[in-house]
C-alpha cells in the first residue's frame, strides 16, 4: 500500500527575511495564499503543487495580490504570514462572468503603464532548494521560464477572473540564480484585447536584483454573454 509522504510549507524561511516580512505588511497586498488554494481545483498547476513541492526542491510558495486603485487591507501582525486560506476558487473564477463576456466582446485595445505605482501586480514568494537546480548550485532555467509564466498566469486570472494558456512566452536571463535562496517573482499587465493579453514578469531577489526578464501572449478562456 502506497502512502503519502507528509508535505510541509517552509514558511519560516521567508519570515527568515526583512525585505519578505515588508510585504507581508504591506496593506496595498490583499491577499495572500499558499499552494492549498490552487489544490483546491483538482488538475491546476500540479507542477508546483505537488510535482515540485518537496523540501529539497520548492520548499514553500507564497501567492500575494496586489489589485493596486488604492485597495487596501487591515495588517494585523507584521511579523507573521497570514494566508487566506478560506478564499474558494469560485471567488477567484465565478462560473458567471458577465463582466469578462462584454469585455471581450468590445476587443478594446488598452495599453497599461508599467510604471504606475497603484497599477495592478501579482507577486509570487518561492523558497528554492538544490533539487531545482541546473548546475550545480544554480536554479535551472526551465525552472525560472516556468515561475514568469505562473506569476503572469495567475496574474491574469485573478484580474480577470477567467483561466487563460499561454500562447507565447520570451525569457532574458540576465543573471545566475544561486540556490538555495528565496526569490520573488512579480507580474503586470501590458495590454489587452478582447481575449487576448499580454504580461511582463521578472525574477528578483530582495534588493531589486533582477534575475530574469519574461514577456507572455495568453489567451483567456472564451465568455459568452448570457441570453436574457
Amino acid at each position: 500500500m502506497m502512502t503519502t509522504r507528509r508535505r510541509t510549507e517552509h514558511l519560516e524561511d521567508f519570515t527568515a527575511h526583512e525585505w519578505c516580512k515588508a510585504l507581508f505588511a504591506d496593506p496595498s497586498i490583499t491577499s495572500i495564499h499558499d499552494r492549498r488554494l490552487f489544490e483546491a481545483r483538482d488538475g491546476w498547476n500540479l507542477l508546483f503543487t505537488r510535482g515540485l513541492f518537496t523540501s529539497d526542491a520548492i520548499r514553500a510558495f507564497l501567492d500575494l495580490w496586489k489589485p493596486g486603485h488604492g485597495k487596501r487591507r487591515e495588517v494585523i501582525d507584521p511579523d507573521s504570514v497570514v494566508t487566506h486560506t478560506d478564499t474558494t476558487w469560485e471567488e477567484i473564477v465565478p462560473p458567471d462572468n458577465p463582466k469578462e463576456a462584454a469585455r471581450q466582446a468590445a476587443k478594446e485595445d488598452i495599453q497599461y503603464d508599467l510604471s504606475d505605482p497603484e497599477g495592478t501586480e501579482n507577486i509570487v514568494l518561492v523558497s528554492l532548494a538544490h533539487d531545482a537546480d541546473g548546475n550545480y548550485a544554480s536554479l535551472h532555467g526551465g525552472i525560472t521560464a516556468s515561475l514568469l509564466d505562473h506569476c503572469m498566469g495567475c496574474l491574469i486570472v485573478k484580474n480577470y477572473g477567467i483561466p487563460n494558456a499561454t500562447s507565447e512566452l520570451r525569457v532574458k536571463y540576465k543573471k545566475n540564480l544561486v540556490t538555495p535562496s528565496v526569490v520573488k517573482v512579480r507580474a503586470k499587465i501590458m495590454r489587452e484585447k478582447g481575449r487576448y493579453v499580454e504580461a511582463v514578469s521578472w525574477v528578483e531577489d530582495g534588493a531589486g536584483g533582477v534575475f530574469a526578464e519574461g514577456w507572455g501572449s495568453f489567451v483567456k478562456n472564451k465568455v459568452v454573454m448570457s441570453k436574457m
